[in-house]
């Protein structure tokens, strides 16, 4: 890569990275600090985690078809902007309305492919591979830190501080992405247009592929998981007393383990060619987890073991995923593909956080781990007819 591609990644990876922590540095804390807002119920509270995912699959087409119609970076600040009006709502309107239309209002700013589309129009073909696994790392390296610094923002400045914290961070990437990175001419968003319009008409056979919709499948499955676990932890934790600033610690220690275990998994997968092997002993890994917290919950060193299987696995499997995608994938409906991808993941989001809300309303939280044991039992089911990666793409 050129010293010149090497700085947009950089500072593109830098935008990405002040987005996803807007995001993911709620999850941890909204469950229960949401619980203190007026108005507030496990439903409603399931709906405003839930409604980003939602807004993100209505307008994640629209957004990129106006990249696509004027220009890259207009989409991208506008997208920012009204992510940043979002968190400003949240942070201001003190009652669950509040957080639901700002929460709304975040997944309104559906950019990530844009963005992705931004660093491809800007980065040499040879060179895109590259790229995109700095993005993939930055991407697991910006989930941990932000479930490790979620509950200490909120403990020290409270849910509003850190809506408004998320506000001033999404202001800085609408200044790096004005100020730091080059426009792109229309005449080569054209191009790509064009290129796209000839190869649509072997869409549909691509994307009906058995081997995608299980990928489909599994991401869906596994980001539903994410979300219901984020609404029962903290709830388990409060119950043992465990202050914010403790949380944190579990989260950090076990997300720091998790990485590196996954990091040294997914490389050994790939080398000896075993992803699917490695796919399913992970959610096996996750089923035990799932487990371990329908029946001993109350035990603070189980559930500490609990929730580091869980990172451990869930770490594992986003890392496989894209990569067995891309591997399946003709270079020439990779976009497209990975549209549907992240709309299956956004789905999975959805679907938690609605369904997971809707359940602790009626039940307690046992429901919901007896859920999520289902749902692990149905994917292994679908994921055990997933062929073995061959590298050789899908025609």
């Amino acid at each position: 890569m050129t010293y010149k591609e090497i700085y947009i990644v950089f500072i593109l990876n830098i935008i990405f990275s002040l987005r996803m922590l807007g995001i993911f540095m709620t999850l941890p804390v909204i469950s229960t600090y949401g619980m203190k807002l007026t108005g507030s119920s496990e439903l409603l509270i399931g709906i405003a985690i839930g409604i980003y995912g939602l807004t993100q699959i209505i307008f994640q087409i629209p957004f990129g078809f106006a990249s696509d119609k004027i220009g890259r970076k207009p989409v991208i600040i506008t997208g920012l902007l009204i992510s940043s009006m979002g968190t400003c709502i949240a942070a201001i309107i003190e009652n669950i309305w509040g957080l639901i239309l700002g929460r709304a209002l975040q997944g309104v700013s559906a950019i990530s492919a844009t963005i992705l589309a931004l660093l491809s129009d800007l980065i040499q073909n040879k060179n895109k591979t590259k790229a995109m696994m700095f993005f993939g790392l930055n991407f697991a390296i910006t989930f941990a830190i932000s479930i490790i610094l979620g509950p200490i923002i909120t403990n020290s400045i409270g849910l509003q501080g850190l809506f408004l914290t998320i506000t001033l961070l999404t202001l800085l990437g609408i200044v790096l992405i004005i100020f730091f990175i080059p426009s792109l001419s229309q005449q080569n968003i054209k191009n790509s247009n064009h290129q796209y319009i000839t190869i649509n008409s072997k869409f549909i056979k691509i994307s009906t592929q058995p081997q995608l919709i299980k990928l489909d499948c599994s991401i869906f499955f596994l980001h539903t998981i994410l979300i219901l676990n984020f609404m029962t932890l903290p709830q388990i934790m409060n119950v043992l007393k465990l202050l914010p600033i403790e949380q944190s610690k579990i989260y950090c220690i076990n997300i720091l383990i998790a990485l590196i275990v996954s990091a040294i998994t997914i490389l050994y997968a790939e080398k000896t060619k075993k992803m699917k092997k490695t796919l399913i002993t992970a959610i096996y890994v996750l089923f035990l987890s799932e487990i371990i917290l329908l029946y001993i919950n109350s035990n603070f060193y189980f559930l500490f073991f609990s929730i580091l299987l869980f990172f451990i696995a869930f770490n594992i499997i986003e890392g496989i995923l894209p990569s067995i995608l891309n591997k399946e994938t003709p270079n020439t409906h990779k976009g497209t593909i990975n549209g549907f991808y992240a709309t299956s993941q956004f789905l999975g989001t959805t679907c938690g956080g609605i369904l997971g809300g809707y359940l602790l309303n009626i039940y307690d939280i046992q429901i919901i781990f007896s859920l999520e044991i289902i749902v692990t039992m149905i994917w292994l089911i679908i994921i055990y007819s997933l062929k073995e990666p061959t590298h050789t793409k899908l025609n």
